[in-house]
């Protein structure tokens, strides 16, 4: 039962974001159109656009490495070093 809490927690927290990001954009956006001008909001728009793609380009290599040290942690291993001490 505890694993389905825990899912149902991590599912409506991803709800909740979901919702604060939208209300952020709808209350940015005309606030940012005002002080900006359409042409700099345009720019902003294009220059968040591209940080949000670059960000696709990671391809999950930022979480594999943090699955790998945490592996390699738990099994004391060090680079170069090999098993440090044994599992208790």
């Amino acid at each position: 039962m505890n694993a389905v809490i825990r899912l149902l927690r991590n599912v409506g927290s991803n709800y909740v974001k979901v919702g604060v990001d939208g209300l952020i954009i709808i209350v940015l956006t005309p606030y940012l159109v005002n002080e900006l001008g359409v042409a700099l909001y345009a720019v902003w728009v294009i220059v968040q656009t591209i940080g949000y793609y670059l960000g696709f380009l990671d391809l999950g290599v930022a979480d594999a490495q943090v699955q790998r040290h945490s592996v390699i942690c738990r099994l004391h291993v060090l680079p170069g070093k090999g098993l440090v001490k044994q599992q208790d």
